[in-house]
């Protein structure tokens, strides 16, 4: 999903506007996670609102700025590893187009 999400955030930097909902995205909800534990009520709850803010990306009806639709998605991704697994919080946070330390 990381480096997906790098390729969508390219786009959007440089103008050009992601086309569709990568779909297998939605194996996060069977996704093995790294420590094989199973998944609880948090995983699944942050991978809906991720999965939420990923459509959102997508929807060209929204008023809300692309590079904001973006961020929250990324943003999604900090609070969850925040419960889950920490590691990869500081790479996660570059990914953010409005990176903050």
């Amino acid at each position: 999903m990381y480096d997906v999400n790098e390729l969508i955030k390219k786009d959007i930097v440089t103008c050009n506007t992601p086309e569709e909902f990568p779909k297998y995205f939605l194996v996060i909800f069977t996704a093995k996670l790294t420590d094989n534990k199973p998944h609880n009520e948090t995983f699944i709850a942050y991978s809906k609102v991720y999965i939420d803010n990923v459509r959102v990306i997508y929807d060209s009806t929204s008023t809300l700025p692309l590079r904001n639709r973006y961020d929250n998605a990324i943003i999604s991704c900090v609070y969850c590893h925040t419960t889950q697994s920490t590691g990869p919080i500081p790479r996660i946070k570059k990914s953010l187009i409005n990176y903050i330390s």
